[in-house]
């Protein structure tokens, strides 16, 4: 955030002169000039000591050096494949040797009336020399003629071999449109490179494998969002991101770190339509938005009783007393309100549960009486100084709590009764139920951020954590999860949302990380970095990992995917949202 220095020259009466200061104890400012300067320079320290470690090496780390190399290096070749007549802004070995960047002979692997994929073999050692470099380049960016094209690379492996060799794994993706279509490329490169300098790395070799390239005639989503509000207040408003509600909000009044604030959906006023509610931090009004037939959103936030100005991370719309209409359950820091619908769009509370930290709320009739009931997932310590135990398999956060419905709106904590207590001290994010197993009642699955996820299989009314036998833990940086039958095989698969790391990816081997962690951590640490898990449900009580086979694990920063039929092909596709608190620096993980 900019720091003003604001200069007040102050006039006293119609005199030009310069007022004398007051007088001063002379002996008063050393006395508190002390303390102040010991504590600026221990915050001087501070921050000196943070900014030395966004230096890889002074940390240790030379792999990361090399890596700040390589990057800048890729970052010179996207140029050129956004001006392919350019004139090249890199070095290349003269003894380069490299495969195809793009196929000269492509087959059809999907086709439809909006999308086309295409993929092919790339011939290997195809083209070399700085010359034939450039060219595989151009062909590459050939599909972009007229158009633009943006290109990202990420690392996520980098070894030195010796003799002054460094191989990278990259990941590759170019985005953008030529002058009649939408386009998309993916593949991987494997790159080796020369040091030729201190500061500089040459490519002196590169395979291609894995192409893709996605073609549609217009891009297949829009954004309308700015379409549906009449009053452009309400859009800047949902539209802020969580750096401008820090600057704003007083820590008090509570705020996530995430900024990760739910919205529900749900048709409040049973005409059809499914409404919307905004989930906001404290000391912003929640709001409650009204799906009108047009099309368009009418705020009836205050009306409907729903304004809330406590921090809100979650809600969920919900019918819990059966009568048709759906209630809606919101959390805040401290408790959950769960509000009775009247079907016409009003709500007044009809009880409070004290549970608090909760992020997420998930409902099913898990003991099969007719009535809904509520898992809370919660993400906090349990300890008020962590033990720093390994991120990966942690179990020191605060156990997430199952409610019975009760009746009257009234709810039970059946957590420790029910046995899905179990394996329940970890960072939670997200809940989804399925009957997995097809026995007829409702199983569930947790995704955890710094633990082992949890498969809490339901055998009549009390439950099991049946992840680990199920080959089900998917031990990641858990955010979100959905089921679907994506194979069409009769049983429920299962798709999990991560965070994928390059830097994790390429660090986590390294001595500077064994070091630390220990040996034994490496393998743990590369799975945590390496994105989305699909995991295809066999039909015996055990699931399979099929995620790299099926090419969904690189989500980036991955939140709540979903399965969704986006075209009604009768096949489950997948959306995955990501990204994170960025601020104004663009070089995030």
């Amino acid at each position: 955030m900019p720091v003003l220095l604001l200069a007040v020259a102050t006039a006293v009466g119609c005199s030009r002169e310069t007022p004398a200061p007051p007088a001063v104890d002379a002996e008063r400012p050393a006395r508190l000039a002390a303390p102040e300067a010991e504590a600026s320079s221990s915050a001087m320290r501070a921050i000196e000591e943070e900014l030395r470690l966004i230096d890889p090496a002074a940390e240790g780390f030379g792999s990361e050096v090399l890596n700040s190399q390589a990057d800048a290096a890729l970052k010179r070749i996207g140029k050129l494949l956004a001006e392919p007549e350019a004139d090249p802004d890199f070095e290349i070995a003269e003894n380069f040797s490299g495969s195809e960047l793009r196929p000269a002979r492509f087959e059809t692997l999907f086709s439809s009336d909006d999308l086309e994929v295409l993929g092919g073999h790339l011939e290997s050692a195809s083209h070399h020399g700085p010359e034939g470099f450039v060219e595989a380049l151009r062909e590459l960016a050939r599909p972009f003629a007229g158009g633009e094209v943006h290109t990202k690379f990420k690392i996520d492996r980098l070894n030195e071999v010796g003799d002054g060799e460094v191989t990278t794994s990259i990941i590759y993706l170019g985005m953008g449109r030529s002058s009649e279509e939408v386009i998309q490329q993916n593949a991987r490169w494997e790159a080796r490179w020369q040091r030729k300098a201190e500061k500089e790395l040459v490519l002196s070799a590169l395979e291609a494998s894995g192409y893709r390239e996605n073609r549609a005639p217009v891009p297949l989503f829009s954004d309308v969002t700015q379409s549906l509000f009449e009053d452009p207040r309400h859009l800047e408003r949902i539209r802020r991101g969580i750096d401008s509600w820090w600057g704003r909000i007083d820590a008090g009044l509570g705020y996530s770190f995430y900024g990760d604030y739910a919205l529900a959906l749900g048709d409040v006023d049973n005409d059809g339509l499914d409404d919307v509610y905004f989930c906001q931090p404290g000391g912003v009004a929640n709001q409650l938005f009204r799906h009108r037939p047009d099309g368009t959103l009418e705020d009836v936030s205050a009306a409907s009783g729903t304004d809330f100005l406590n921090d809100t991370p979650t809600a969920l719309f919900v019918d819990l007393d059966n009568d048709g209409s759906q209630d809606l359950v919101v959390a805040n820091l401290l408790y959950l309100m769960v509000l009775r619908g009247d079907g016409t769009g009003g709500f007044r509370l009809a009880s409070e549960v004290l549970v608090d930290n909760a992020v997420s709320i998930s409902a099913a009739d898990y003991d099969a009486d007719g009535a809904l009931d509520l898992y809370v997932a919660r993400y906090s310590s349990s300890r008020s100084t962590p033990s720093g135990a390994a991120v990966y398999d942690s179990d020191e956060g605060r156990p997430n709590v199952l409610l019975r419905n009760e009746g009257g709106f009234a709810f039970r904590d059946v957590t420790l009764e029910t046995g899905i207590d179990e394996n329940n001290r970890k960072f939670s994010f997200a809940s989804v139920w399925e009957d997995y197993d097809n026995d007829g009642d409702q199983d569930l699955y947790v995704a955890n951020d710094f633990g082992r996820n949890n498969l809490y299989k339901n055998l009549g009314g009390r439950f099991v954590d049946a992840a680990a036998v199920a080959g089900a833990e998917d031990t990641a940086a858990g955010m979100g999860a959905t089921w679907a039958d994506y194979d069409q095989d009769g049983a429920m698969d299962l798709y999990v949302s991560n965070m994928f790391s390059s830097a994790g990816g390429r660090i986590a081997d390294k001595p500077k990380v064994q070091a630390i962690a220990g040996a034994d951590a490496v393998e743990p640490l590369q799975r945590f970095a390496k994105g989305n898990t699909l995991l295809r449900n066999s039909g015996d009580g055990t699931f399979e990992d099929v995620s790299e086979e099926a090419g969904v694990m690189m989500g980036r920063w991955s939140w709540g995917g979903e399965f969704v039929d986006f075209n009604n092909d009768g096949w489950q596709d997948l959306m995955v949202p990501n990204g994170f608190v960025t601020n104004h620096n663009s070089k995030d993980l």
